[in-house]
C-alpha cells in the first residue's frame, strides 16, 4: 500500500447531497486500524501541500458515525488515474460516485453519479467543475462556490483527536443563505468531522475507524447452465474489488471458475473478458480474448453456455442486449438466438 502523491480524498459535504436535504454546491447539468505503518514511511511534506490535508490511500475504508444513530457514512476509493481520483460513498440505502481532479493549485469535483449499483470507471467524465480545496492553505483563504456559497479557511495547525491519535489540522467553513457547513481535515487523515446545518437541523460526522487493504464488497448473480438441461441456475457469489480492479478481471475469473460437475463452466480455453462497453440503446458489447466455447460440448452445452455469458454480463452491466465479439469478430449466433443486427436480448 502506497499513498498516492497528488490524489485527494474529497470534500465530504460534496458528497451528501444525497439524502440529507442539504443543498451544498448544485452541480451544471451534463477492525484494526493499521495505517500508522503507512504513514510512517511517508516522506515530510510541507504544511501547505494540498495532500498534507487531503491523503489519500487505495484499498482502504473510511467509516465516519452520525448523530442519525443507524446511519453511518462509509468511502473507499474505486480508481486512481495520476491526478483523477473516483471515490463512492456509501450513507444508509443511498450511494454516490464522485471523481475529483487535482491540479497544481486547488482540488476539483468534476462529476457525480447517484446510487450505481456496480462499479464502472467514470475518471474520464466530466459534468462541472467546482473547487473542493485550493492554495494557499492558510486561515482567511476564501473562494465562491457555483451556488453563490463562500468557502473559507477558518483555522489553521489546531490540534484534533482521530483514530490515528492526535494530529494537527484545519477547519473550512462554507456559508450560504440556506445553509452552513464546517468541515475538520487531519493532517495525513483527510476529513476528521463535518457539521452540516440548514432549515431541517442539523447533521454531524465524525471519523470513528480507518481500515486498509479493505476491499470493497459486491455480490455478483451468475447465471451457469446445468449440463443435464442446458437450463441456467441463479448462483450468487461474493467478490472482494480492491482498488482500479474493473468488474472485467472478477467477472472473467467468476465464470472461469468450476462450480461443480453439474455445471458446464462459463468461459474455457483461458478466454478472458478484454472489453465491455454499452451504447445508445443500451447494448452491451463484449469483447473476448478467444474462443469461448469448448468444442468438446455439446449442442446443448454449447447453447448454455452463450445464454450464461449473455445473462451473466447483461444482467451484471443492466443492459437490453449483448453482442459478443472474438478478437474483433463477430461471434456466429446461430439463427433465432439474435436480432438481425446479432444483439442478444437479455431475459429479465
Amino acid at each position: 500500500m502506497q499513498l498516492k502523491k497528488r490524489v485527494v480524498i474529497p470534500v465530504l459535504c460534496a458528497v451528501l447531497v444525497i439524502g440529507l436535504g442539504f443543498n451544498y454546491v448544485k452541480k451544471q447539468e451534463p477492525n484494526d486500524i493499521l495505517v500508522e505503518e503507512e504513514i510512517a514511511d511517508l516522506p515530510q511534506k510541507p504544511s501547505v501541500s494540498l495532500d498534507t490535508y487531503l491523503p489519500v490511500i487505495k484499498d482502504t475504508i473510511w467509516t465516519y458515525e452520525s448523530n442519525e444513530k443507524y446511519r453511518p457514512l462509509s468511502s473507499w476509493v474505486e480508481f486512481i488515474n495520476n491526478d483523477v481520483m473516483q471515490i463512492k460513498f456509501l450513507y444508509g440505502d443511498k450511494s454516490i460516485t464522485k471523481v475529483y481532479v487535482e491540479e497544481e493549485d486547488a482540488i476539483y469535483e468534476v462529476a457525480s453519479v447517484e446510487d450505481v449499483a456496480i462499479k464502472e470507471n467514470y475518471t474520464t467524465l466530466r459534468q462541472y467543475k467546482n473547487t473542493v480545496l485550493k492554495l494557499p492553505l492558510t486561515a482567511g483563504n476564501s473562494w465562491v462556490l457555483s451556488d453563490g456559497a463562500i468557502r473559507t479557511i477558518t483555522k489553521v495547525d489546531k490540534k484534533y483527536d482521530t483514530p490515528l491519535g492526535e494530529q494537527k489540522g484545519i477547519e473550512v467553513t462554507t456559508l450560504h443563505d440556506d445553509y452552513k457547513i464546517t468541515e475538520v481535515y487531519g493532517e495525513k487523515v483527510g476529513l476528521i468531522y463535518a457539521k452540516y446545518e440548514n432549515d431541517n437541523g442539523v447533521q454531524e460526522f465524525e471519523l470513528n475507524q480507518i481500515e486498509n487493504n479493505k476491499a470493497q464488497e459486491e455480490t455478483v448473480s451468475l447465471y451457469i447452465a446445468k449440463k443435464e438441461t442446458g437450463a441456467l441456475e441463479l448462483i450468487k457469489e461474493k467478490v472482494a474489488i480492491m482498488t482500479n480492479e474493473e468488474p472485467k478481471h472478477f467477472l472473467t475469473d467468476l465464470l472461469k471458475k468450476v462450480m461443480d460437475s453439474e455445471y458446464v463452466t462459463t468461459l474455457s480455453n483461458g478466454v478472458t473478458i478484454e472489453k465491455t462497453f454499452k451504447d445508445d440503446e443500451n447494448c452491451l458489447y463484449v469483447e473476448l480474448s478467444g474462443e469461448f466455447v469448448d468444442l468438446n460440448y455439446n449442442a446443448r452445452e454449447q447453447k448454455g453456455v452463450l445464454a450464461s455469458l449473455v445473462q451473466t454480463l447483461g444482467r451484471y452491466y443492466d443492459a437490453d442486449y449483448v453482442v459478443i465479439n472474438i478478437e474483433g469478430e463477430a461471434y456466429p449466433v446461430k439463427g433465432g438466438q439474435a436480432d438481425s443486427r446479432g444483439r442478444i436480448r437479455v431475459v429479465k
